[in-house]
């Protein structure tokens, strides 16, 4: 039995025998393909975050160069590893909003009147 579901034992017309193994081609490709997005979205996205965040790094002029060498190295880490490093940053953004919620809804506000005040 193959992954395609077809018993080759059970065939004797060769026709049949060939679209089972075609089909199981068009599975392998379908998850080569696959494989290949996801590898190219991630690479993708991780010379995003890069440039984003080496724009910050080098935007910070007050850093030490021991500072600067340690900030790379976990520049270079969290850009190899932003599946994991972007989704915790998220919840530590929620969790500092929930925080300081009235503090923000506060500013927002004040924000949106001096706007209006100014047109």
């Amino acid at each position: 039995m193959y992954a395609s579901g077809c018993d080759l034992t059970q065939f004797k017309n060769n026709e049949t025998v060939t679209y089972c193994i075609t089909l199981q081609n068009n599975k392998t490709m379908v998850n080569t393909f696959l494989i290949y997005s996801a590898i190219a979205i991630y690479f993708l996205m991780a010379y995003c975050f890069f440039n984003e965040w080496l724009y910050f790094f080098l935007a910070d002029d007050e850093m030490t160069s021991e500072q600067r060498f340690l900030s790379s190295i976990i520049l270079i880490a969290a850009t190899i590893i932003w599946p994991i490093v972007v989704p915790l940053a998220y919840l530590e953004l929620l969790k500092f909003h929930k925080k300081h919620k009235s503090i923000i809804d506060f500013l927002r506000t004040s924000s949106s009147k001096s706007k209006m005040v100014d047109e």
